[in-house]
């Protein structure tokens, strides 16, 4: 299935939705699929294989560094489709472009920051590893936008294929 949108649009959307991609593998989170296909409002997407995974904190603070961990990636995941967009074609961004995901990773961080500020100060740390993230693996990052301007939708085998290549491991983190 192609995508119905402008090429320019395809593009940028297709970078969008590769850097969470990305983003998520390298972090060891499943990805299911992605897509570029728009559906309404919603001119892509992404869906991780282990969305919806629960994590107990019990009353002795057991679990809470696992949770800590979770919230750093899942922040790590939101953040990076709106910076992997910036970096492809910085005139592309708009305000509303990435407002979700940014609402995401503010629902994210509510849970282990105390306040707005905290909030603030944690999703700007995590940002500026993301960023890292991304300016290692950017080779990947194409790879997957390439995969999505060409399919419009890829599984998460298709996925998993284009990532498995050599050449698009990066450094280390």
């Amino acid at each position: 299935m192609t995508a119905t949108v402008q090429p320019k649009m395809t593009s940028t959307t297709a970078y969008h939705e590769a850097g969470h991609v990305v983003a998520a593998w390298v972090q060891g989170i499943g990805v299911g699929s992605a897509t570029v296909v728009r559906n309404g409002d919603i001119a892509g997407s992404v869906t991780l294989a282990q969305a919806n995974q629960r994590i107990r904190v019990g009353l002795d603070g057991a679990g809470a560094w696992k949770l800590r961990m979770r919230v750093e990636k899942e922040i790590i995941v939101c953040v990076s489709g709106p910076l992997a967009q910036r970096k492809f074609s910085p005139r592309s961004m708009r305000r509303w472009h990435g407002a979700g995901d940014y609402e995401a990773a503010v629902n994210w961080a509510s849970s282990v920051c105390g306040s707005g500020k905290q909030i603030g100060a944690f999703i700007t740390w995590l940002e500026t590893r993301a960023e890292t993230l991304l300016d290692h693996r950017w080779p990947a990052v194409c790879a997957v936008a390439e995969g999505l301007m060409r399919s419009g939708t890829l599984s998460q085998t298709e996925i998993e294929v284009l990532l498995a290549r050599p050449t698009l491991v990066g450094q280390d983190d």
